[in-house]
């Protein structure tokens, strides 16, 4: 027996799209989380101290290097089926004023 294809509106995708950034938002937030990320993929995430350790990680792409492994790493670790496929491309987008 065949189950139909799980069909999911635009509305329904953008919904958990919003709800899968809160969930990375929080979980870059909260020490365990971030512990948790260590001890499983040996990498840490620092917080640039300075105003020119920040322009060095963006310069780089460091910063999204780093944003990215985590977002992955979240979505394997607690146990989502999928990450929207446009999900890196929208939050990862510069902020507009």
């Amino acid at each position: 027996m065949t189950s139909a294809p799980l069909i999911v509106s635009d509305h329904e995708k953008a919904f958990h799209l919003i709800a899968f950034a809160d969930f990375v938002r929080w979980a870059s937030a909260e020490d365990g989380m971030l512990d948790d990320y260590e001890a499983d993929t040996g990498k840490k995430i620092k917080q640039p101290r300075t105003a020119l350790e920040k322009m060095i990680d963006k310069a780089t792409g460091h910063e999204r290097v780093m944003a990215e492994d985590f977002i992955k790493w979240c979505a394997q670790v607690y146990g989502l089926d999928f990450l929207p496929g446009d999900y890196l491309t929208q939050i990862m987008k510069p902020a507009t004023p």
